[in-house]
Parts: structure tokens; C-alpha cells; sequence
């Protein structure tokens, strides 16, 4: 059985948030090997849906669980990225544009994302990124739950059909 074979008989509803958390955690750091910001830059360069297959968090709106979650590039200059959020809530589908900037910093290749220009805005540091797959593990500090948060990315070229729903099931 493949890790994200694995992660998915896990995740579907039998393990907790907690659970899903240490396991993005350690599969991350278990890579040994650390990405770029060239690596963030390609990982982002996708002129698709980039879908957020798998993370340790949920997010609701109106008691609605956003579901269908993924991004859509919609600029990348150097380190200048902008892009659409798409999510379902119960019937309703929603699009927030956001803008991003790109750096390096000591803990890694970090996506700004910020809700509008100028504003503060989150750090997303790119813990692993696999070019062959196109899947990418990113976290984020949540302030509001005061932990590390993961997020599986996965460029929609590289979702497998419905039997086999994640890529990198093989690594």
C-alpha cells in the first residue's frame, strides 16, 4: 500500500485531525531532502486547478465544511503571485482572489498570502515538493488554534482516477 493510500484509508473518517497533523508532520520531515524557492516557483507555475487533497484543519462557513478546495494561478512574476481560492459550502461554490509573494527564508521556501495588497498576511513554507507527482506539502502557524497546520497539494494533472484518488501513492 502507498503512503497517500494509506493516509487516505485513514482520513476517511476514521482519524482525527491530531493524527492527520503527525503524519503530514513526519512524512514531510522524512523526505531529507529540503526545497527551493526554484521548487515553490514550480510547484505554483501550474496553469490549472492545484487541489488541496488532504489537510490536518477544517474550515466552515455559515456551519458549512468548505469542501472541493483548490487554487487557480492567475499571475506568477519572479515572486510576485495572484491567484483564485475556490471552495464549496453546501450548495454555494466561492472564489476569494489573493495575492502572494514568494521568499526564502530560514525555514524555507515561504508563500506570503495576503487578502489584499499590503495587508498582513500568512507565511506558507513548502516542507516538501515532488516535481515527477506534482504534490506539495505546506504548513502554516494558525494563530487562532495556536498550532502548525498541512496542507497536500496536488496539481490536478496528477490526481489518479476515482479508484486511486491522490498521486504519489507509489513513493
Amino acid at each position: 500500500m502507498g503512503l497517500l493510500a494509506f493516509w487516505r484509508s485513514l482520513y476517511a473518517g476514521k482519524m482525527n485531525c491530531f493524527t492527520i497533523t503527525f503524519l503530514l508532520a513526519l512524512v514531510a520531515t522524512a523526505f531529507g531532502t529540503y526545497p527551493t524557492l526554484q521548487n515553490l516557483q514550480e510547484a505554483l507555475n501550474y496553469d490549472n486547478r492545484i487541489w488541496i487533497t488532504m489537510r490536518s484543519y477544517e474550515r466552515y462557513t455559515k456551519g458549512q465544511k468548505h469542501q472541493c478546495v483548490y487554487v487557480w494561478k492567475t499571475y506568477l512574476q519572479e515572486n510576485n503571485y495572484e491567484f483564485d481560492q475556490h471552495y464549496l459550502y453546501g450548495t454555494k461554490r466561492e472564489r476569494h482572489h489573493l495575492y502572494g509573494y514568494l521568499s526564502m527564508q530560514a525555514e524555507g521556501p515561504v508563500l506570503t498570502v495576503k487578502q489584499q495588497q499590503g495587508s498582513p498576511g500568512i507565511p506558507y513554507t513548502l516542507l516538501h515538493w515532488d516535481s515527477k507527482h506534482h504534490c506539495g506539502i505546506l504548513t502554516f502557524y494558525d494563530k487562532v488554534n495556536g498550532r502548525n497546520e498541512y496542507e497536500l497539494y496536488v496539481w490536478e494533472s496528477g490526481l489518479s482516477t476515482p479508484a486511486s484518488a491522490y498521486p504519489c501513492e507509489k513513493e
